[in-house]
């Protein structure tokens, strides 16, 4: 927190407008983190280390490698696991004010998919509330995906009347 505040002070911009790209050290500390994320399960992920991924947020694109690097190694069979990868999504998406239209999300859109797709009712629940919640930072295809195609034609008539 300090260095992306450093840098902000430095470069007398908001953090939300600084090319993070352009940044000497931001591809260090983005690999290094990226690394332990795969290293380390998300329900043992430390405070530190949940708060450092929502500074790194101030990229909005880190979101994707985020979810690149740990929604395959959550077990959909764990609830303990999908629920703090609910959590820890709610936590960025409230950190974000969009995700980019040209971000690769297909892999967030299948998880969405498992998750709708499953019996257990606290995982439905808490997917469908992180949904509805966060509906404002989806735009263009995305949003369509999502609300059109996942939850109205997909599952319209599992959800109807709930």
């Amino acid at each position: 927190q300090k260095w992306t505040s450093e840098v902000s002070r430095i470069l007398r911009m908001r953090l939300e407008d600084v090319d993070w790209n352009c940044i000497p050290g931001y591809f260090d500390i983005i690999r290094q983190f990226l690394m332990d994320s795969k290293t380390i399960r998300p329900v043992e992920f430390s405070i530190l280390f949940k708060a450092c991924s929502k500074i790194l947020l101030y990229n909005p694109y880190m979101i994707g490698c985020y979810l690149s690097c740990i929604l395959p190694h959550t077990d959909v069979h764990d609830r303990q696991s999908v629920l703090t990868v609910l959590n820890l999504l709610k936590e960025w998406f409230s950190f974000v004010s969009y995700v980019p239209k040209d971000l690769d999300l297909s892999i967030l859109l299948q998880a969405f998919r498992i998750l709708l797709d499953s019996m257990h009712h606290e995982v439905l629940i808490y997917t469908l509330g992180v949904l509805y919640e966060f509906d404002y930072i989806w735009r263009g295809a995305q949003r369509m995906e999502l609300f059109h195609k996942i939850l109205l034609e997909d599952h319209f008539y599992k959800f109807f009347l709930h």
